[in-house]
């Protein structure tokens, strides 16, 4: 399978930021198959809210650091959360800078993540 359909490719420089209302701005670069990929500014002092993870979440910091459920990762650090798990902490005293990879019901548009970031 090569067809256009079976890919998509994002341009970030071209992608407005999502501004979330913690403060978090986002960039969802594709999502697909069930599979989303975004860009992640949060600023420093950054409390994320705590929340499930329905699929796997990966995690890769480009800049700055974050701590993830007691975990302090810089940059070049990463992780996998796996599905069914809890994030009850998600901080970051620098802001950070990070890329996600993320899993969701393959049904959901894409569309509506961008909405909801």
């Amino acid at each position: 399978m090569n067809s256009p359909d079976d890919w998509q490719f994002g341009d970030t420089s071209a992608i407005p930021w999502q501004v979330m209302e913690t403060g978090q701005k986002i960039k969802l670069i594709a999502a697909l198959g069930g599979t989303g990929f975004i860009l992640t500014e949060v600023p420093a002092g950054f409390v994320g809210p705590v929340h499930h993870h329905d699929g796997l979440e990966y995690l890769y910091v480009l800049e700055g650091s974050v701590v993830s459920n007691g975990v302090r990762v810089e940059a070049g650090g990463g992780y996998i959360a796996a599905a069914g798990t809890e994030h009850d902490e998600f901080r970051s005293e620098t802001g950070a800078r990070f890329l996600v990879v993320f899993t969701f019901p393959p049904d959901q548009n894409a569309n509506a993540l961008r909405a909801e970031g």
